[in-house]
């Protein structure tokens, strides 16, 4: 004899697990989206007391003074590199790798090479201290020095602007590369391109700011 009472409850029960699973996916989507609280109209990048601040905020360890100093003056950020959806996007955190002449513009890239590394800063402030950029975002910087010519005898460099995935089976994605030298940059402001940039560099004297 079939028992009713089961087969009434079976519907029941799936619309439970159902309802069960779609909050947990909620909860989760939340959580993840929530600490990336987007921080609009954050404005340049600007100098001052001797430190380069952004919005107010002390922005870490990037040249801001000195004489013959490898300045940006704007960034487009085209393609960040990430996806549309969290974990993985749509946030970029972007860096910049100064490396010796001799390397390539191309991978692949070679740690013992390395001169410097900074990040390039973006509009929205999403963890902690990291400004981060989406798709199609342009940024005007006054006085984000990346390299300074006087560190190392060098009359170019390369330069490697990345959008950093770290954690494991996740590879840093290549947005932009380039060769610069001194004399070109000290002469007139240089632009390199990409499909997923474009940005425009100088060589320039910056004073301290008391």
């Amino acid at each position: 004899m079939t028992n009713n009472n089961s087969v009434e409850r079976q519907p029941h029960y799936l619309v439970g697990v159902i309802a069960f699973g779609l909050l947990v996916v909620a909860i989760l989507g939340y959580l993840l989206v929530l600490p990336r609280t987007i921080r609009r109209d954050a404005g340049s990048l600007a100098h001052g007391d001797g430190e380069l601040v952004f919005d107010g905020n002390q922005a870490g360890d990037i040249l801001s003074e000195g004489e013959g100093l490898l300045t940006v003056e704007y960034v487009h950020v085209i393609d960040n590199g990430e996806g549309r959806w969290p974990p993985h996007g749509p946030y970029g955190s972007i860096h910049v790798i100064v490396y010796r002449p001799e390397q390539s513009p191309q991978a692949p890239w070679l740690p013992e090479l390395e001169l410097y590394e900074t990040m390039l800063y973006g509009p929205h402030q999403t963890i902690g201290d990291l400004f981060e950029w989406l798709d199609d975002e342009t940024l005007t910087y006054i006085n984000y020095a990346l390299y300074d010519w006087n560190e190392h005898e060098y009359d170019r460099v390369t330069l490697c602007f990345y959008e950093s995935d770290p954690g494991w089976g996740r590879a840093h994605d290549d947005l932009l590369a380039g060769i610069v030298s001194r004399q070109e940059t000290e002469e007139r402001p240089v632009i390199l391109r990409s499909d997923a940039m474009e940005v425009r560099l100088r060589t320039r004297n910056l004073d301290s700011v008391p």
